[in-house]
Order: structure tokens, then sequence, then C-alpha cells
């Protein structure tokens, strides 16, 4: 099967007598910041500031994208690049981020479900969506450069991303036209959810010569990481479309407030919950808690804190 081992050979052979800048500069975009933590700071100021159902759409595709792209790597189980073959020689800056298993490119994948959504969300004007594109084009060629992903690793991320892309427009649409959906939507996800744990938790992981069992730990923690965000976000998601009601004001200063102290709670509560729940619980049950509270104080719990605060204002 063609993994594309001799374009990684090319490419490294440039690397090694190109600039370091040039190496810098792919670091700099391949930055897990930029596919981890800040789609989901953007997601939620979206969300509380902009257009609710913008902010759901980029929540879906982009939890809904993580979790299938970690399922993927635990069930397809291939090796990263360099041993597949041993002449690959990656950077080491990019090794130190690139744990767990090779296919789809996590990177890429996150990339893609992020400013892919954010190009949909944000269509005019013109220069968003293509810029979007560049990002996501040069973050998927940064993998290969750098020599921790194959093509295949990168192609597999972007088709699977653009998948799901396109499926949450089409089921929001729906939702749109049949609104008492959103509890049918919410038990099928979590139901396809239970599906895929059970499927990596009794698959057979065999032993694979220079894949050590730590490989398949972070593939673990990584997983159920998407899984608690998704979850949480979720049921808040259905409790504020039944019974809290949010709006977003009119004037653009009230806005910016309301981002400024919604990032500002996420980012306490997230410190606090990641200092706290994986020391005492476990990796994998601290991390899904954590995600759990996280991803519903985005959809519920910080909207119910803004209707509760305009209450008592009129009152």
């Amino acid at each position: 099967m063609y993994t594309g081992i001799d374009l990684l050979l090319y490419l490294q052979a440039y690397r090694l007598s190109a600039p370091e800048i040039i190496d810098n500069f792919f670091h700099l975009i391949s930055h897990p910041f930029l596919t981890g933590l800040l789609p989901v700071l953007v997601m939620a100021v979206i969300y509380w500031c902009y257009d609710k159902r913008a902010g759901t759409y980029m929540a879906f595709s982009i939890f809904s994208i993580d979790i299938c792209s970690h399922f993927l790597k635990l069930l397809l189980y291939v090796p990263r690049p360099w041993i597949l073959q041993p002449a690959i020689h990656p950077t080491a800056e990019a090794v130190s981020g690139a744990g767990g298993f090779s296919c789809p490119s996590g990177h890429t994948t996150s990339a893609a479900a992020f400013f892919g959504s954010l190009a949909v969300v944000f269509r005019k004007p013109v220069f968003v969506p293509v810029l979007c594109i560049l990002a996501i084009v040069l973050i998927g060629f940064s993998r290969m450069y750098l020599g921790v992903h194959t093509p295949v690793d990168v192609l597999l991320g972007l088709a699977l991303a653009g998948f799901f892309l396109w499926l949450n427009w089409h089921l929001l649409k729906c939702i749109d036209r049949n609104p008492q959906m959103d509890w049918v939507v919410t038990l099928i996800s979590m139901a396809i959810i239970l599906l895929l744990v059970a499927c990596v938790l009794f698959r057979p992981y065999p032993a694979i010569e220079g894949v050590g069992p730590e490989v398949v730990a972070h593939a673990f923690n990584a997983f159920f990481l998407p899984i608690g965000w998704f979850c949480g976000f979720l049921f808040g998601w259905l409790v504020e479309r039944r019974k809290i009601h949010f709006t977003i004001p009119l004037k653009t200063a009230p806005r910016i407030l309301r981002g400024f102290g919604g990032l500002l709670f996420l980012l306490v509560l997230q410190t606090g919950f990641s200092a706290c729940f994986p020391p005492l619980l476990g990796i994998e049950i601290g991390q899904f808690l954590s995600g759990i509270l996280l991803g519903l104080f985005i959809s519920a719990g910080y909207p119910w804190l803004l209707c509760f605060v305009r209450k008592k204002r009129i009152d």
C-alpha cells in the first residue's frame, strides 16, 4: 500500500539543508495550541457573543471530528513514519508533540475541523475562508515536512474532517426545520460515542516492534478528552434550548465584555480541573470528567449565569 514514505524522504533531504527558520515556521504553525485549546476558545466566544447556531456548528464539528480522528488512530493502529522506515528522521520538537499512533494526522484533522468550520461560519468577506484554507494546507504539509506523518495520514484526516463538516451542517439544518429533534440527536450521538468507546476498550492491541505501551496509553488519553467535551456540550446545548434561551446583545461593547468574562471563567475552570481531576481519578477519567464540566459550562453554565445576572439587574 502506498504510504508516501518516498515523499517524506524527499522532504527530509530538503529540510536537512534548508535554513532553520523554515523548521521554526512549521513548528510554530503546528503548535498544539492552534489545534487544541484555541479552537475551543474561539468556538465559545462565537457561541456566547456572535451566533448560537454558528457556535453550535463549530462545537459539533470540532468535537465530533476530534473523537473520530482518535478513534481511527486506535482502530487502524498505524505506527509513526520513523518506525515504518528507520531512514525517516523527524525533528525532535515535532516528535515531542507526536505521541500515539499516526493515522489519521491529528493536527491536520483538528486544523481542518477548526478552520473549516470557521470558513463555513464566516463565508464573507472572502479573505476569511481563503486564509482558513491556507492554514489547513500549511498545517497538513507541516506534518509531512517535519517527518511525523505520511501523505496518507494527512489526506485521511482531511477527508474525515470534510465529511463531518458537511454532515454537521446538514444535521443542524434538519434541527432548524424540526426543533424537537434535538433530544433525538443528543441520544443518538451518546449511543454512537458509547459504541466507539466499547470498540476501543475491547479491541485487541497486538505488540508492534517499536511501539511501546506508552503509545497506546497516549492514544487512549487523547481519545477520552474530546468525548468529555462533546458529551458536556451536547447535554448543555439541549438544556439551553429547552430551558435557558439566552440572547446575544446587539451592541458591541456588551459582547466584548461577555466574551472576556466567559474566557476568564473558562480558563480558570480548565486550569483548576486539570490540576485536580487527573491526579485524583486517573488521566482518562479525570480528563473525561473535566471535559464534561467544561463543555457543560460553555453551552449552558455561562449562558445561565448571563441570564441570571440580567434578570437581577432588571429586578
